[in-house]
């Protein structure tokens, strides 16, 4: 196996997640589910008879569900498909050898949330946005919040339902709605969240089945800072504030950018 100690610093074999967690192409849809939430993760490779990789599975692929069912309560079926009726039959990838930066701004180009690593045509590890953090702190790049940020930020107020977010999830197309209870955010209500919903009613508050796991930072904190008390925390987004009022989100893909961006041949 790899080891990323004898990687080059800031080279995504240093950073990488290993090993890689896995679940089987016939598998019932719930139990990826629980493999997210086992292992803190958002999506997984799919391996098919004879452990050859035949796709990836992710909560976004979960989600696609529902928007083809109709009834409620219950907003995504997972009991009755299968891993392979859902996933990606392509993944996309980098190298143990890469730079982080190069990494970084792949991703970003593809607005996608993690690159598979792959040596002698295996796949050895992760690299996500949470590992391209890490870099970004290690590399100590400067600049602020709010060069880093995506503006405005859709929210829900905390007395608002579960059927009212699923829908404004469907007509925005984001990935997370900020809890707010008047102008002061208190909560996320993500992907993760409209899955462990599925089954509440949708009558049911957003305050209820919301996260507390957002980060509150003043929009001049310098980047590097940002993504070191993201990381300490496990935030999952950072709020930036310009006193009390929200003036930007930001997300793994924008700490990203930050990375790109910090390299020697970034362009100016």
């Amino acid at each position: 196996m790899l080891d990323p100690k004898s990687s080059p610093p800031l080279s995504v074999g240093r950073y990488m997640k290993a090993p890689v967690v896995t679940v089987a192409a016939d598998a019932p849809l719930d139990e990826a589910r629980r493999v997210f939430e086992t292992h803190g993760i958002s999506s997984v490779v799919v391996m098919g008879p004879g452990d050859e990789l035949v796709g990836v599975v992710s909560r976004t692929d979960l989600l696609r569900l529902a928007d083809t069912h109709d009834s409620d309560p219950v907003l995504v079926d997972l009991e009755d498909a299968r891993v392979m009726d859902v996933m990606t039959r392509s993944l996309v990838s980098t190298s143990p050898e890469t730079a982080a930066h190069k990494a970084a701004a792949q991703m970003v180009a593809q607005h996608i949330h993690r690159l598979y690593v792959l040596s002698e045509g295996r796949v050895v590890g992760v690299f996500g946005t949470r590992d391209a953090m890490q870099a970004l702190v290690d590399a100590r790049v400067t600049g602020p919040l709010d060069a880093y940020m995506s503006a405005p930020v859709l929210a829900i107020q905390y007395d608002e339902t579960v059927g009212a977010a699923i829908e404004r999830f469907r007509e925005s197309h984001v990935s997370g709605l900020v809890v707010q209870e008047g102008e002061w955010p208190v909560g996320l209500f993500t992907q993760r969240e409209a899955l462990e919903a599925r089954v509440v009613s949708p009558a049911t508050p957003v305050e209820q089945v919301m996260s507390p796991a957002l980060l509150c930072l003043q929009h001049d904190t310098p980047i590097h800072r940002a993504a070191a008390l993201a990381l300490a925390t496990r935030a999952r987004r950072v709020l930036a504030l310009q006193g009390r009022h929200v003036v930007g989100l930001s997300t793994g893909l924008d700490f990203c950018r930050a990375l790109r961006d910090a390299a020697p041949d970034a362009e100016a």
